[in-house]
């Protein structure tokens, strides 16, 4: 079985860090790509060839769920947040 080609997006450098190397600990994941802000994720995500993305909801440059009103993204995402009242908005993004 291939392992999971994962994208991290956060904007906290130590969080981002920790959470590659938990990932890069197993075999069946990878890491192949990571960015700091919602911007710089929608660069890549064309070339983004990931099964699925880490994602912080709160970013400095705003929260995520604005990336999904405005492009369609079929990539599966997990959020990751501190933060439990973005939890209802992440169910309503799907």
């Amino acid at each position: 079985m291939q392992p999971y080609k994962i994208f991290l997006v956060d904007d906290h450098t130590l969080f981002r860090n920790g959470l590659r190397g938990l990932l890069d600990s197993r075999e069946d994941c990878v890491v192949v790509g990571e960015a700091s802000t919602g911007e710089e994720f929608l660069e890549h995500l064309r070339e983004c060839d990931a099964d699925v993305v880490f994602m912080d909801i709160h970013l400095a440059d705003g929260d995520s769920f604005r990336i999904f009103r405005d492009v369609d993204i079929t990539i599966p995402i997990i959020f990751t947040t501190a933060y439990d009242e973005y939890a209802l908005e992440a169910f309503k993004v799907n």
